[in-house]
């Protein structure tokens, strides 16, 4: 589920995600929308019982971005924790590619040796920073995440030449 509520899998491929994928998974990233969409529970679940019923579908760990929660907080969730990984807002970032930018950092973080709570605290802090920097001035919607840092230093977030 995008940030903006749109669906991007097919209604018949989620008891498959369920199924088959999230039990072979080491880590899974969903977004609040996601986690309910995932689990059934209802808008009104804490991230805590998301992250829960999550895990319960069998990866080894959860990490629920809570960029849509107020107060901003991640959760990190496996068979021994639930921790909170908190970050400020940026009300004004351009988001859009700011959950791709969270879990390839976890990714990659993971395949450099971290552990998977490790891994959650650098990608929550790498994502918020793309999101920070993002590129405004691009595209009709919010913009995408500038995690390369290709905007220069001071301009705002206009497009690039």
């Amino acid at each position: 589920v995008a940030e903006s509520g749109a669906r991007l899998l097919a209604a018949e491929a989620v008891d498959a995600l369920r199924e088959l994928i999230l039990p072979r998974a080491a880590v899974v990233t969903p977004n609040l929308p996601e986690a309910r969409a995932l689990t059934g529970l209802g808008g009104d679940a804490a991230a805590e019982a998301l992250a829960a019923a999550v895990l319960a579908l069998g990866p080894r760990a959860v990490v629920v971005t809570g960029g849509h929660a107020d107060p901003v907080a991640d959760v990190f969730a496996d068979r021994e924790r639930t921790v909170a990984i908190p970050g400020e807002r940026q009300p004004d970032g351009a988001a859009h590619g700011s959950g791709c930018t969270h879990s390839s950092v976890l990714a990659a973080e993971l395949a450099r040796g971290a552990d998977a709570l490790a891994a959650a605290r650098v990608a929550r802090d790498a994502a918020a920073r793309a999101v920070r920097d993002g590129l405004r001035g691009i595209g009709a919607g919010a913009g995408p995440v500038d995690v390369l840092g290709l905007r220069p230093p001071g301009d705002g977030g206009a497009a690039l030449p």
